[in-house]
């Protein structure tokens, strides 16, 4: 998985099962998507949000390096 996967955290409004840890997701819950897969916000194993800063402005991509 790619950080350009990664949703911003939101709270659930359904509920639903975390794809991480297998544990239920209840409304309210703090949540994201990682590709498809909904995950609990402070699941140990969840990928680290992205930050909106790491998007290119010009591309809309996140790189290690500059625009080509």
């Amino acid at each position: 998985m790619t950080a350009s996967e990664t949703s911003r955290a939101f709270q659930a409004k359904y509920p639903d099962q975390c794809e991480d840890c297998d544990e239920p997701v209840n409304v309210g819950d703090w949540v994201r998507y990682v590709d498809d897969a909904l995950i609990h916000t402070d699941c140990p194993n969840a990928a680290p949000p992205v930050a909106i800063t790491d998007v290119c402005g010009k591309c809309w991509t996140v790189h290690a390096g500059g625009c080509l």
